[in-house]
């Protein structure tokens, strides 16, 4: 029987948690499909159960967890006698797959979970399948429990992380990407942010796409998209309400923006999501 399911849109961003969930199985639960995430973790709390892939099966138990990548072709279920309980994560960006990059080469990778990471997964969860606790979950609050989970998950392992001179950001885009984070629901320009970190809009244009992969435009814009959208399907705000928290401060540009990304207006996505609350309330298994 699934105990909780929740799913995330993507966007782009550096830290990007896609979906979370919580299973109890029966004896008959078990699952077939082709990845879809970045980087998708079970974590399994009690039980055991098995992994099917490329045609050879892993028995994976309580304490150990199986970390799969886009594109892979799994099957997995519990075992007759002893049916497993897991939690699971889907996320992906582009620091953690950089992190991650030593441990997901073959596509997948069956372990014994590090402790610290055991428990990051589980209160991860925990939170934001719990329905006292979702109505404060935030993107914020997400990229900062994912970013610690991703950190003892990788430490645990053994990974040793690429130095900044190789792999991390320039310091001058993280403070400029902690800046758009911390303050995008307000008024703010990319001039803004050029003017925190001390340099010109053009560099920080030129250090954005080298880094991020994105204009500064586009990253803010994606910020205030995702708040908006978390707005429309959790809150019944006026949409003039949901511009302004988003950082828009003309309720007609902001909803243009979000026709453009969303191909729905905003009115229009919120009564959507309505009618699929209606009628499917219940996601599909994982």
């Amino acid at each position: 029987m699934q105990y909780a399911w929740q799913k995330y849109a993507s966007y782009g961003v550096d830290w990007l948690t896609e979906e979370c969930g919580w299973q109890r199985c029966t004896p008959l639960d078990s699952y077939y499909y082709t990845v879809a995430r970045d980087v998708i973790v079970h974590y399994v709390i009690a039980g055991s159960g098995w992994v099917e892939i490329d045609g050879q099966v892993h028995p994976v138990q309580r304490g150990e967890f199986f970390l799969l990548t886009a594109g892979v072709k799994v099957k997995y279920g519990p075992t007759l006698e002893d049916p497993w309980e897991y939690c699971w994560l889907g996320f992906g960006g582009q620091m953690a797959s950089r992190i991650l990059a030593p441990l997901t080469a073959r596509g997948f990778l069956i372990a014994e979970m590090p402790p610290a990471a055991g428990k990051d997964i589980v209160a991860f969860t925990h939170e934001r399948v719990s329905k006292t606790d979702r109505k404060h979950d935030t993107g914020l609050r997400r990229s900062r429990d994912l970013i610690a989970f991703v950190d003892d998950f990788a430490t645990g392992l053994g990974v040793v992380q690429a130095t900044r001179d190789e792999e991390h950001y320039d310091e001058t885009v993280a403070a400029a990407l902690a800046y758009f984070n911390a303050n995008y629901t307000r008024p703010i320009s990319v001039q803004d942010a050029a003017s925190h970190v001390h340099i010109s809009r053009s560099y920080l244009y030129r250090l954005f796409i080298r880094e991020v992969n994105l204009a500064p435009k586009q990253y803010l814009q994606r910020l205030r998209l995702s708040h908006a959208q978390q707005l429309l399907e959790s809150t019944t705000l006026p949409i003039e309400v949901v511009a302004a928290q988003s950082g828009y401060q003309d309720a007609l540009h902001f909803s243009r923006q979000f026709r453009s990304y969303y191909s729905d207006a905003p009115r229009e996505y919120r009564r959507k999501k309505a009618v699929d609350r209606t009628y499917y309330p219940d996601a599909d298994p994982k």
